[in-house]
């Protein structure tokens, strides 16, 4: 039977379920053992009985192939949003809001070509024409 992982984990008893999160949420067995109130011993056993060692290698290769496949598509998403007129700016500015650059917090803007720089509050204050000129 070769069924995928999300449904060997939910297939599993609650004890199986909470020693595989005791696996994954401590660094060490010992440490995992200790959370469950069992011995190290009791822990290998349980790993043994319930296949955990061959879920808990399987789980970074899936969560890996899915946070691919997410960065895929939210890439796929962001760049149909940003070839709407006036969006490109709109992002910028959001972006940059959130990592603060417009909350009064100056930035030293310079010119891609000549090296010029102009200091500015927000990256609203360049004019828009230059806007492509320059980075911060």
């Amino acid at each position: 039977m070769n069924e995928n992982l999300p449904d060997k984990i939910i297939q599993l008893n609650e004890t199986a379920k909470k020693t595989l999160v005791a696996l994954l949420t401590y660094k060490n067995k010992t440490n995992a053992a200790k959370s469950l109130n069992i011995t190290r011993d009791t822990l290998y056993k349980r790993i043994q009985k319930y296949g955990l060692d061959k879920i808990i290698v399987k789980i970074p290769e899936e969560a890996l192939q899915i946070l691919q496949l997410a960065s895929v598509k939210a890439a796929e998403v962001l760049v149909d949003y940003l070839e709407m007129p006036g969006q490109q700016m709109a992002a910028a500015k959001e972006i940059l809001d959130r990592v603060g650059l417009c909350k009064k917090q100056p930035v030293i803007a310079q010119q891609f070509n000549t090296g010029e720089e102009m200091k500015v509050e927000c990256i609203e204050d360049i004019p828009e024409e230059q806007l492509d000129e320059y980075i911060k």
